[in-house]
């Protein structure tokens, strides 16, 4: 992969954004066209060892961001960004040696509630579902994910609205166009 005066043997393509923008889902489409990645994602993660208490999310946590290959490995990996796995995600960036895309995906406060409302608690999570509008006005900054490239200037960043079929197609076209 050319990009730039480099020439990259793999790359890293970061999904990040708040609670409910759809990030799974597109994660999910990517692994049928990029069946060359590896799928990262914290809430497998969660599902397949945490235990609902915080001391094994903050462990889970952990695991996560020590799974991403710093050397060499396509990866799409796919997080919220915020509170404690943005700070790790802010300190192992600068260690990948890959091509990093970082895509933000953001969604109206409206289609998120509507997102949200049909989710129930996972026992694997150590926090409760509350009211949708609360859990939305709880995940609404991720102000320092555009500073990203502030201090990786190889990183490229792109924040794109996820709010329909037509937002995620467009997503889609956007990463598979990067990678090719």
């Amino acid at each position: 992969m050319n990009w730039g005066n480099f020439v990259y043997l793999s790359m890293k393509i970061f999904i990040l954004g708040n609670m409910a923008t759809g990030k799974t889902h597109l994660v999910n489409s990517l692994s049928e066209r990029l069946k060359n990645f590896q799928i990262m994602s914290v809430d497998k993660y969660r599902e397949e060892f945490g235990d609902g208490t915080w001391t094994m999310e903050n462990k889970v946590k952990m695991m996560f961001i020590d799974g991403i290959d710093v050397n060499r490995k396509n990866q799409i990996i796919e997080a919220n960004g915020g509170g404690r796995i943005g700070d790790m995600l802010k300190m192992v960036i600068p260690e990948i040696k890959d091509k990093i895309i970082v895509f933000l995906i953001i969604s109206s406060d409206q289609v998120r509630i509507e997102r949200l409302r049909g989710r129930t608690r996972k026992p694997n999570i150590p926090f409760e579902m509350e009211d949708a509008a609360v859990v939305v006005r709880k995940s609404n900054s991720l102000e320092h994910l555009r500073k990203l490239t502030l201090f990786n200037p190889g990183l490229k960043f792109y924040e794109m609205e996820n709010n329909n079929d037509s937002d995620l197609n467009k997503i889609l076209n956007k990463i598979i166009s990067l990678v090719n």
